[in-house]
C-alpha cells in the first residue's frame, strides 16, 4: 500500500496507495548499510500525504567515498496502536541498492606447500600436501577426491561440474 522509490536527486518518493489513511499515521524508520552493516539509522516523521498522493523525503546520501556496497533499508511503522496492532507495527518495508565499490580483501595464503598439476588421459589432477582431486576434462566432473589419505568420494558418487 506504500511504494518507495529513490529519485536521481537522492530524495525518496513515497507513494500512499492506501484508500483512506494519510501517511502521517506512520513513521519511516531507515538504516543506511555499508557491506550489510548499519552505519546510520533514524526515524523520519512523514507529512500528511493524502491517500493516493506522493511525498518526497530527504534521506541519507548515496554511496559515500568509503569503499563498500551501500543499501538503504526502509520500514514503515504505525505511529499509534489500533485494535489490530501495536504502535510500531511494520506495515511496509523495502531495501534500495545505492551502489558503491565492493571491497575485495585478498585471501591469506595458508601454508607454503606447492601444488602439482598433472594432465593425463583426459583427466586433470591437482595434488597438495594433504589432498588430491581429479577432474574429467570433458564434462568437468570430479572423478576422485582424497583428503588426509582418505578417499572422500566412492566411485559411484562422482560430483558433476
Amino acid at each position: 500500500y506504500v511504494d518507495f522509490k529513490r529519485m536521481p536527486d537522492g530524495k525518496l518518493r513515497i507513494r500512499n496507495r492506501y484508500a483512506f489513511l494519510p501517511l502521517d499515521d506512520f513513521q519511516l524508520h531507515y538504516a543506511l548499510l555499508r557491506d550489510g552493516q548499519p552505519i546510520q539509522a533514524g526515524i523520519v516523521s512523514l507529512p500528511a500525504v493524502a491517500a493516493g498522493d506522493s511525498a518526497f523525503v530527504d534521506m541519507p546520501a548515496g554511496a559515500p567515498d568509503t569503499p563498500g556496497m551501500y543499501h538503504l533499508n526502509l520500514s514503515l511503522r504505525m505511529r499509534h496502536a489500533t485494535t489490530w496492532a501495536k504502535a510500531g507495527h511494520e506495515v511496509a518495508s523495502e531495501q534500495i541498492a545505492l551502489g558503491g565499490t565492493p571491497v575485495v580483501e585478498p585471501s591469506g595464503i595458508i601454508g607454503t606447500q606447492p601444488l602439482t598439476v598433472e594432465e593425463r588421459n583426459g583427466t586433470l589432477t591437482v595434488r597438495g600436501k594433504d589432498f588430491s582431486v581429479s577432474f574429467d576434462k570433458q564434462n568437468g566432473s570430479i572423478n576422485y577426491l582424497a583428503y588426509a589419505g582418505k578417499q572422500m568420494l566412492a566411485p559411484e558418487e562422482r560430483a558433476l561440474g
